[in-house]
């Protein structure tokens, strides 16, 4: 009889538990380059390269196009026939990187995210002029930077600390001033 009882409790976990809830998505997070967080927000690629985010949309955090809480993941807004391959989540009211599966970093959020002065800002995963395709791209409050196939290492953004590398600081502005 305890068996029985075992078993009715343990279906009752698996219903409870299903991919069909509210919150869950079709396919998996296959590892760490795939998922990051932050403190009010996250994002995951799936295994169908499908980016899903969640939490604070405050400075285009989630790549949807607007400034929308989600308790739900929603999908970014990729550029057609592209797939998601890396992601990395800047700071909380910074900007955002993923590289998309033509190798190529694409950005989205507040603080300079495409390194072009005058444009502080993209709702969507929007391409980043590099000098080569990128292997990795990570992103911190206001900069990225990403290593590129030509073993070169090349960052935009904000650089009033001098964290783009490039030698001097910009006080008021990004990238080479």
């Amino acid at each position: 009889v305890y068996a029985g009882e075992l078993d009715e409790r343990q279906d009752k976990r698996e219903t409870h538990s299903s991919p069909n809830m509210p919150g869950f998505q079709k396919g998996l997070v296959n590892s760490s380059t795939t998922f990051d967080v932050l403190p009010d927000s996250a994002c995951a690629i799936l295994s169908d390269g499908g980016l899903y985010c969640w939490g604070d949309g405050y400075g285009y955090a989630l790549g949807t196009g607007n400034q929308s809480n989600s308790q739900l993941p929603v999908p970014a807004i990729l550029p057609s026939g592209l797939t998601a391959e890396h992601v990395s989540l800047g700071g909380t009211y910074g900007h955002k990187c993923t590289r998309l599966s033509d190798d190529n970093a694409y950005c989205w959020g507040d603080s300079y995210s495409t390194g072009t002065a005058g444009t502080s800002y993209a709702s969507i995963p929007t391409l980043v002029t590099l000098d080569s395709t990128v292997l990795l791209v990570e992103s911190s409050e206001e900069h990225s930077c990403a290593i590129l196939s030509n073993g070169s290492v090349q960052c935009w953004g904000d650089n009033y600390h001098g964290q783009l590398g490039v030698g001097y600081t910009c006080e008021y502005d990004v990238g080479d001033c």
